[in-house]
C-alpha cells in the first residue's frame, strides 16, 4: 500500500514538474546535457578498465555459483545465522529495496534532481542534487546489464537448488534487490569525505543483498553479482565526471553535411 501511494505521489508530481517552460528551456540551454553525461557513463562502463574489473568480479560470481560454495553458504546461514532479529531486519531492508527499483526510483531521482535546483539541469550544486544526478545515471547505466545477465546466466532461487549457471533456464542469477538497493548507498558513499561515513555507507550497501540471503530468496553468488554490478556502474559514473572535466570528452553531436545531418558520437579536444 505504501509503495503504491509513493508511486502515485511521485508520478502526479512529475505531471506538474516536467512540463514547465522553465525546466525545458534551461535543459535546452545546457550545452552539456544529461544525455551527454549518460553517453560518457556508458563509455566508462564498457570501454575502459571498468569492463575488465567487472569481468573479474563476474568470474568470482561464477566460481561461487558453479561450486559447492553457494549451497554450503546457504545452509550455514539458514541453520546458524538466521533468527527472529535477522528476519525482522531483512523485512525492513526488503521494504527499502522495493523503493529503489527502477519504476519507483527513477521518478524519485528525476523529481529530486529538479527540486534541488528548480531547473532540469544536469549540473546540480547541492548535495542532494549531486546524489540524485549520480544515482539516476548509475541506474540507467547498470540496469540493462542486470536484466540481461540475470537471464543469461540462468541460475534459480534456492528453492529450485539451481545455483549453477544454466543459460536462460531461470532468471535469478543477478539479484535485483542487491543491485537496486545498493545504488543509493554506494553513491552516498562516494559523496562522503569522512572515512567513517564512507565506510558505513559501503557496509550498508551490502545489506539489501544479504537480506535476500536471509530470506532464502537468493544464493551468495547472486547477491554478489548484483552488488558488484552496482559498484561498477557507480564507479563508471563518478569516473565519467572526472573525464568530462578534461578537454577530451565524448558527446552526442548533430553535424550538418552536404548529404544531410549526421548524428553520432564525437570526441572533443
Amino acid at each position: 500500500m505504501l509503495t503504491n501511494l509513493i508511486k502515485l505521489f511521485v508520478l502526479t508530481s512529475l505531471l506538474f514538474i516536467l512540463p514547465t517552460k522553465t525546466a525545458f528551456s534551461k535543459a535546452i540551454e545546457n550545452n552539456y546535457s544529461l544525455l551527454d553525461e549518460i553517453l560518457g557513463d556508458f563509455y566508462q562502463f564498457y570501454c575502459t578498465k571498468q569492463f575488465a574489473k567487472r569481468t573479474v568480479g563476474y568470474g568470482l560470481g561464477g566460481y561461487l555459483a558453479n561450486s559447492s560454495v553457494d549451497p554450503h553458504f546457504r545452509n550455514y546461514w539458514q541453520d546458524h545465522l538466521r533468527n527472529d532479529f535477522t528476519n525482522k531486519l531483512s523485512t525492513a531492508i526488503n521494504d527499502y529495496s522495493k523503493l529503489t527499483s527502477y519504476p519507483i526510483a527513477a521518478p524519485i531521482y528525476l523529481a529530486t534532481l529538479w527540486l534541488s535546483t528548480r531547473t532540469f539541469t544536469t549540473s546540480p550544486d547541492t548535495a542532494i542534487g549531486i546524489f540524485a544526478n549520480h544515482a539516476l545515471r548509475t541506474l540507467v547505466v547498470g540496469a540493462p546489464e542486470q536484466f540481461a545477465l540475470t537471464h543469461f546466466f540462468g541460475s534459480g532461487r534456492p528453492q529450485t537448488e539451481a545455483h549453477r549457471w544454466e543459460v536462460f533456464k531461470y532468471h535469478r542469477a543477478v539479484s535485483g534487490h542487491a543491485f537496486y538497493g545498493a545504488i543509493p548507498l554506494l553513491n552516498l558513499a562516494k559523496q562522503q569525505e569522512n572515512p567513517w561515513l564512507k565506510t558505513s555507507f559501503y557496509v550498508l550497501s551490502a545489506l539489501p543483498g544479504l537480506a535476500r540471503v536471509n530470506c532464502d530468496k537468493h544464493y551468495l553468488s547472486q547477491v554478489w553479482l548484483g552488488w558488484w554490478l552496482a559498484n561498477s556502474a557507480t564507479q563508471s559514473v563518478w569516473e565519467s565526471d572526472i573525464v568530462s572535466n578534461k578537454s577530451n570528452k565524448i558527446s552526442l553531436e548533430m553535424v550538418p553535411l552536404n548529404s544531410g545531418i549526421y548524428l553520432g558520437l564525437a570526441r572533443k579536444f
